[in-house]
């Protein structure tokens, strides 16, 4: 018969033992969210020419902010960016064909495609323009072609630590000869997961609230994200023809935020990490030149990611932004 001090550390041992295992799921617990069911997205899925793309806007009030994401990133990239700038207007993410919720686009991609569904997105969704354009990365390129194709539909450009058309033409050979054996992986990630194999999540991002890591988890298998993240890596390689018919300089108000910090990866060599930290700062000097009208900001304490990292400085820029358009278009 057992003692009462007995039973006492048996049950202490349970809740020592159960205890563990939540701790162990809690530290897994991205790998075990993705074979859950997505259920419906977030926003909403709209017929933009045959396949659709997930939208998802929230707030009221002119004019809308649509925010476009990096290569292969999801409308989940800017959760700490979008809730807070609701308050102040609409605000608009989406996710790119074949990423997140969206269909697979049209083949071949290309970056003036791109273009022209985020178009048809935003109209068919009933968001009026002029739109204040939010690119990071590779979606600084789209913001930046949008508003030279469609410049009366653009009320201003920010760009966040974007890309460069002549990115690839001023970058060191060692990290050309880095990004097509990343072009060549990502093919092959794209074949793997399109016949069926077991595949790692193609994004995750720790910091997201249970609900969201969910989302994100449920859909971030799916092989089109894979085959998607590899046309992005083709497209990017083709900007400086797709850039050749459209001004250089663009009339319109345009802030540019600069990554403060350049981290060294451990294989990089100094001399090398030094030579692309001054090219990187001589690309975004030039995107800033790019209008009349134009402030530049170095974010301290950001890296690339300056939306995730410094979501602060980012919430109080373009807050300010749209505050000072917002008085003009009132007027009209």
């Amino acid at each position: 018969m057992a003692t009462p001090l007995g039973r006492r550390g048996a049950w202490l041992a349970m809740i020592l033992a159960l205890a563990g295992a939540l701790a162990l799921m809690r530290s897994h617990w991205m790998w075990i969210l993705p074979f859950g069911d997505p259920g419906p997205p977030p926003g909403r899925l709209i017929d933009v020419g045959g396949f659709r793309v997930h939208l998802a806007c929230e707030g009221e009030g002119r004019p809308a902010v649509v925010l476009d994401a990096g290569s292969g990133d999801a409308w989940l990239t800017w959760f700490q960016v979008q809730p807070a700038l609701a308050k102040v207007t609409r605000v608009c993410s989406y996710d790119r064909a074949g990423i997140g919720y969206s269909d697979p686009g049209p083949r071949p991609r290309s970056r003036r495609r791109i273009v022209e569904e985020l178009r048809t997105l935003l109209h068919r969704a009933g968001v009026p323009p002029p739109y204040v354009l939010v690119g990071h990365s590779f979606g600084g390129l789209d913001a930046r072609l949008y508003a030279g194709l469609h410049p009366r539909e653009v009320a201003g450009l920010v760009l966040l630590d974007s890309s460069h058309e002549d990115h690839w033409a001023h970058a060191p050979r060692e990290f050309k000869e880095r990004h097509s054996r990343q072009i060549e992986e990502e093919r092959l990630l794209a074949e793997k997961a399109e016949r069926g194999e077991p595949m790692p999540r193609i994004l995750t991002i720790p910091e997201l609230p249970w609900r969201a890591r969910r989302q994100l988890g449920a859909v971030s298998r799916r092989p089109a994200w894979y085959r998607a993240s590899y046309d992005e890596l083709l497209i990017a390689d083709a900007s400086p023809r797709e850039f050749a018919a459209v001004p250089r300089t663009l009339d319109v108000p345009l802030l540019v935020l600069s990554a403060g910090e350049r981290q060294r990866p451990p294989d990089r060599p100094l001399e090398l990490h030094e030579r692309w930290v001054r090219v990187a700062a001589e690309l975004q000097n030039d995107l800033a030149a790019r209008s009349p009208r134009s402030r530049h900001l170095t974010v301290e304490g950001a890296g690339h990611s300056i939306h995730r990292d410094r979501p602060d400085v980012v919430i109080r820029e373009l807050t300010t932004f749209v505050s000072n358009l917002r008085a003009p278009l009132q007027e009209k």
